[in-house]
C-alpha cells in the first residue's frame, strides 16, 4: 500500500519571517536544495546569511534570565554575566544541511550553551590545566562512566543564556587536507584543494548569563558551588567555551558588576564599602578573580588604606592555589602582582 509524502503548503516564505524563532527555522526550512538533493557551497552560505544580524526578543530574554537569577538566589546559588572577547559557537557537530550545525535553545531560538556542556568544559579545564584534587573533582561533578557509583555532584550547572539580542555572523573554515582528514591514505600535502565551508557564529561582546547551584544546602555543597562559580571564570578566560577554542573562539570575561555571589543574590552589604569592599572581595576572589581586585587596589588614593589592601592581597596569593600566577609574575615588574608587592615595600 502506497503511502503519500508529506509536502509543504506554498508559498513558503523565502526569507525568515520576522518575529520567527530563529533556531526552527534554521534548522527546519534550509531551501537551498537542488534537483538532485544537494547543496553547493555558495547556497550553505547564503542560507546562513538569512538570519545573520540580531537574533532574540529582548522581553522573553530578559524574562527567561530574571527567572534564572531568581531561581539561583533562592537555591543558594550564583549567578555571573560574562561578555565574549571574540565569536562564539556551539552545537558544530550536530547535523544539519550546510554541514555545520548549531545548538538553538528550543523555546527562545537564540544561541546557548547547554548547563551539560557548561559541565563538561569546566571539568575538562580543571583536569586538564590545575592541580585540583580529583576527590574534589568527582564530588563536584560527580563519578566519571564509573557503573558502581551512581552518585551525582555537589554542583548544579545551567544552561547559559544570552541576556540581550545578540548579533548572528557568517564565517568561514578552509580545510587543506580533506584527503587525510577523510582517513584516506593519502598524505597531506599542500597541493590538496582547500574547501571552505560557512559556519554561523555569535559575535563578539555578547552577553551570556551563567548560573550555578548547590545540589543541597549543605555547607560542604554551598562551598564546592562556590568554588566551581569561580572556577568558571578562569576557565572561560583561559580556554573557553564551545567549539574552536584552540583558534580563539568561545573566550569570555565576566562583567564585574553583574557577580552575585553565591548565597547572596543581589544583596549587598552596607557597611562593605571603600577598603573593607575590597578586604571582603580578597577574601573571597579566586585566582581567575583576583586581577581585578588587585587594580582595585593600585587605583586607592589613600596610602594607609592601599598598604593594607595590598598586604591582604599577598596573604592571599602565598597559597598553593595561585602558584602559576606567582610564575608568571616572575622577572616581570609590570605584572600586578608585583606592583603590589612594591606597594606592600614602600
Amino acid at each position: 500500500m502506497a503511502t503519500p509524502l508529506p509536502r509543504y503548503q506554498p508559498p513558503l516564505p523565502a526569507n525568515k519571517p520576522d518575529n520567527a524563532n530563529t533556531g526552527l527555522w534554521y534548522d527546519k526550512f534550509c531551501n537551498q536544495w537542488n534537483v538532485d538533493w544537494k547543496i553547493e557551497a555558495r547556497g550553505k552560505l547564503e542560507w546562513i546569511q538569512t538570519i545573520t544580524g540580531k537574533c532574540g526578543d529582548g522581553t522573553l530574554l530578559k524574562e527567561h534570565t530574571d527567572r534564572l537569577k531568581a531561581l539561583a538566589e533562592r537555591r543558594g546559588g550564583g549567578d555571573k554575566v560574562f561578555f565574549s572577547l571574540y565569536r562564539f559557537v556551539s552545537g558544530l557537530g550536530r547535523e544539519h544541511p550546510v554541514e555545520n550545525g548549531f545548538a538553538w535553545h528550543h523555546s527562545l531560538g537564540t544561541p546557548y550553551l547547554p548547563g551539560s556542556s557548561v559541565k563538561g568544559m569546566l571539568r575538562s579545564y580543571l583536569t586538564t590545566w590545575t592541580e585540583t584534587a580529583r576527590a574534589d573533582i568527582t564530588r563536584i561533578f560527580g563519578p566519571r562512566e564509573d557503573k558502581n557509583n551512581h552518585a551525582v555532584g555537589s554542583a548544579i550547572f545551567l544552561d547559559a543564556l544570552p541576556t540581550q539580542p545578540v548579533t548572528l555572523k557568517a564565517d568561514v573554515m578552509t580545510p587543506h587536507y580533506g584527503p587525510y582528514y577523510q582517513h584516506d591514505e593519502t598524505t597531506p600535502g599542500d597541493w590538496h584543494s582547500p574547501v571552505p565551508i560557512p559556519f554561523l557564529t555569535v559575535a563578539e561582546n555578547s552577553k551570556f548569563l551563567f548560573a550555578v547551584l548547590p545540589r543541597t544546602r549543605s555547607e560542604q555543597d554551598t562551598k564546592d558551588c562556590e568554588a566551581a562559580l569561580s572556577w568558571l571564570t578562569e576557565a572561560l578566560e583561559t580556554t573557553g567555551a564551545g567549539a574552536k577554542t584552540a583558534i580563539g573562539y568561545g573566550r569570555f570575561k565576566p562583567k564585574p558588576e553583574t557577580i552575585h555571589p553565591v548565597g547572596q543574590g543581589k544583596q549587598k552589604n552596607p557597611a562593605a564599602t571603600g577598603q573593607d569592599q575590597i578586604l571582603l572581595a580578597i577574601d573571597r576572589a579566586r585566582p581567575g578573580e583576583i586581577a581585578q581586585v588587585a587594580e582595585k587596589i593600585i587605583r586607592l588614593t589613600d596610602p594607609a588604606s592601599q598598604k593594607q589592601a595590598a598586604q591582604a592581597l599577598l596573604e592571599k596569593t602565598s597559597g598553593k592555589d595561585f602558584k602559576k600566577i606567582r610564575q608568571k609574575a616572575a622577572g616581570k615588574s609590570e605584572h600586578w602582582l608585583n606592583r603590589i608587592k612594591a606597594i606592600v615595600e614602600s
